[in-house]
């Protein structure tokens, strides 16, 4: 028994380690302003909790937000152009003039996000309900 409980401590240990070697871990602990700061150095921060930051009129373009939490983030006027949304979380979010030519939208919730005036022209992975609400919020979108 004591021998089992060694060796399923010391298996958590390795997976936890590799996970947070992975960069997965990192951010699961981070406060919205030390993510924040970390997409702003490295234009990387998949799985981050964002959820209420103001990142107005930045240059996110080529940046890794794949599963990031953007719920009721600022990204009004931001060059979003080829960044990795793939499953984030955009729900209410102010995505007012802001570029996405190129960015992957795969499996993104856009559901009360402001769109209007947003370029989504070029965009990868957009569903028929997405592309909808884009068009019914006035969202710039090719036909």
């Amino acid at each position: 028994m004591n021998h089992f409980r060694r060796s399923v401590l010391a298996a958590a240990f390795v997976i936890s380690a590799g996970l947070a070697f992975a960069g997965v871990g990192a951010v699961y602990g981070a406060s919205v302003d030390e993510n924040k700061q970390k997409l702003l150095d490295t234009n990387q921060c998949p799985g981050c909790d964002l959820s209420g930051v103001d990142l107005r009129n930045t240059n996110l373009e080529g940046a890794n937000l794949s599963g990031a939490i953007l719920k009721g983030a600022n990204l009004s006027g931001c060059e979003l152009q080829n960044v990795d949304f793939r499953g984030a979380n955009l729900e209410a979010a102010n995505l007012k003039r802001s570029d996405f030519h190129g960015a992957d939208m795969s499996g993104a919730s856009l559901n009360g996000a402001w769109v209007q005036g947003a370029d989504f022209l070029s965009v990868r992975g957009l569903t028929e309900e997405q592309r909808k609400y884009l068009k019914d919020n006035g969202a710039i979108l090719r036909d």
